[in-house]
């Protein structure tokens, strides 16, 4: 099987799942690096972790869809934090209270997850001024900045003391930083977005 993938550039390619796992291994390994480096203590097993992901990767290139216009990988750091979440839920199950909702979910009709629901394209205006946005958001984003973004876009999920505790900074620090984030994504997307001629 082969499919069309996007990359962040907007360049499309056919790829089989072979290619799409050798182009986006490193990423897979860093990903999960990253999470487990959270852990002093009681790591999860690397291997056991990886396979998680793994799965996701497959996921993702089973059900993504480049007529969306989303670049592959933005969906699967999306799909990947969901492993994530996974594998790591138990080491903060006293911390998660809240009720959690799987993408893969049935959602109202049991043959329609959530997730079908989310990646529906949306072909008016509202949707393209969206992905317009979204695509001057992802642009302005250096390395590393990631997860200030989703600091910023879901606190529940991934609050600005859990970056703060990643970082090894206090509560303070951590805020200034997003703050100073904001500010920038702010000022691009005034310029890109709302003065542009």
């Amino acid at each position: 099987m082969r499919k069309t993938i996007r990359f962040s550039n907007g360049n499309c390619c056919e790829m089989t799942f072979e290619e799409v796992f050798v182009e986006f291994t490193s990423l897979v390994t860093s990903v999960m690096r990253k999470a487990n480096n959270k852990f002093y203590f009681n790591k999860v097993e690397e291997e056991d972790f990886l396979q998680e992901l793994y799965l996701e990767l497959w996921r993702a290139y089973e059900k993504y869809d480049y007529i969306i216009g989303t670049s592959f990988t933005t969906y699967l750091y999306f799909r990947l934090q969901k492993g994530v979440r996974d594998v790591t839920y138990s080491k903060f199950s006293k911390k998660n209270q809240s009720i959690e909702i799987s993408l893969d979910a049935p959602f109202k009709n049991p043959d329609f997850t959530l997730e079908d629901f989310l990646s529906i394209p949306d072909d008016s205006l509202n949707g393209i001024l969206n992905s317009e946005l979204e695509s001057i958001i992802l642009s302005a984003i250096d390395s590393g900045e990631e997860e200030m973004l989703q600091s910023l876009i879901n606190r529940k999920e991934f609050s600005i003391q859990q970056y703060a505790d990643k970082h090894t900074i206090t509560r303070q620090a951590a805020n200034q930083r997003i703050i100073k984030f904001r500010n920038k994504l702010r000022k691009v997307v005034k310029e890109q977005y709302f003065d542009k001629p």
